[in-house]
């Protein structure tokens, strides 16, 4: 092997006929294949139209103006966040005191009735006839008080079902347009997605306010991976944000605390509502061997890794642009 990290071949001379060397161009090492991330990339901004997770200055994914995406890092945009989930600073106010205080207040109340009416029927022992009526009136405001605690809760339930707000504008489906046809290379290096942890390439998640059906979270990202057309042709889907479409989603009745905590390092430090209130979680994962299809524009490049035994199985290497847009056709399995 040479310096220049090529093989060499050469004949050894046995007779006066020489035989020439030359170097094998055999084509770049590995290492100079695109290599997907070490891990899925931090979210750190919102999209206040659609409320879709993106990188840091990365715009959104949906098409939203680049003005349209605030950070989550800092208060003031964080405020912006919480003023298109929940409102202004006073409703929020007041819906987290009706939380608290529709049931506390009932009990309160009742509880200080039944106390005073026993100390006045203690007081008055010596008319039976007062205590008697006294006797009644504590057992109706008791039964009163358990009939109101269902009432009260279920009172609550449908302010909570009523108090989130929309998205202003629902991204609409990747719609049938013509698309690269592909399989997700098998091998390719699969890294932990932060929901919950599972194995994939490509991860795409909504979390849902289950009661009133609003979307409070949209997120989609990807390590990159190679994408096997069937003409034999690779295209590289570069790591960050991309939109991940799926005939149906799973839904799943949990709650993704930590993932949110990545996103929303400064919720909890203001004793406000939080932006992402949700009970259901809808996950799509994109594994080696599943069959999606790229509906991105594509650039054309040289292949950087030609096949190492003396011919190319594709002459070109098509790169995914960003935002990279992919709907899952099967799953591997």
């Amino acid at each position: 092997m040479g310096a220049t990290g090529r093989l060499h071949f050469s004949a050894v001379e046995k007779s006066p006929r020489k035989f020439v060397s030359w170097p094998g161009p055999l084509g770049p090492r590995l290492s100079e294949m695109p290599q997907p991330a070490a891990a899925f990339p931090v979210r750190t901004s919102l999209c206040l139209d659609c409320r879709t997770a993106t990188t840091a200055n990365a715009p959104c994914p949906h098409g939203h103006g680049a003005g349209r995406v605030r950070s989550l890092r800092t208060r003031p945009d964080r405020e912006q966040v919480l003023l298109a989930a929940w409102g202004p600073p006073e409703h929020r106010d007041r819906l987290r005191r009706a939380g608290v205080a529709s049931a506390a207040g009932v009990a309160s109340c009742s509880s200080c009735s039944i106390g005073e009416g026993i100390g006045v029927a203690l007081e008055a022992l010596i008319d039976p006839l007062v205590l008697l009526v006294l006797v009644v009136a504590v057992v109706g405001t008791f039964v009163g008080w358990l009939l109101a605690r269902p009432l009260a809760w279920r009172w609550r339930k449908r302010s909570a079902k009523l108090a989130p707000l929309a998205a202003i504008d629902e991204p609409a489906p990747l719609g049938a347009g013509p698309g690269l046809r592909g399989q997700v290379m098998p091998g390719s290096r699969e890294r932990d997605e932060p929901l919950t942890q599972s194995p994939c390439v490509a991860f795409a998640a909504r979390l849902r306010h289950q009661a009133s059906g609003t979307v409070m979270l949209r997120d989609g990202a990807t390590v990159g991976f190679e994408l096997v057309l069937g003409s034999g042709e690779r295209v590289w889907v570069p790591p960050g944000d991309c939109v991940l479409e799926a005939p149906r989603s799973p839904e799943r009745q949990l709650l993704a605390s930590s993932y949110v905590r990545q996103i929303d390092a400064l919720g909890g430090a203001d004793n406000d509502l939080d932006p992402f209130l949700h009970d259901q979680v809808e996950l799509v994962t994109l594994r080696p061997g599943d069959e999606v299809e790229l509906l991105s524009e594509v650039t054309t490049q040289p292949d950087p890794a030609p096949q190492r035994w003396g011919f190319r199985a594709g002459a070109s290497l098509l790169t995914a642009a960003a935002p990279v847009r992919l709907r899952l056709v099967s799953q591997a399995g």
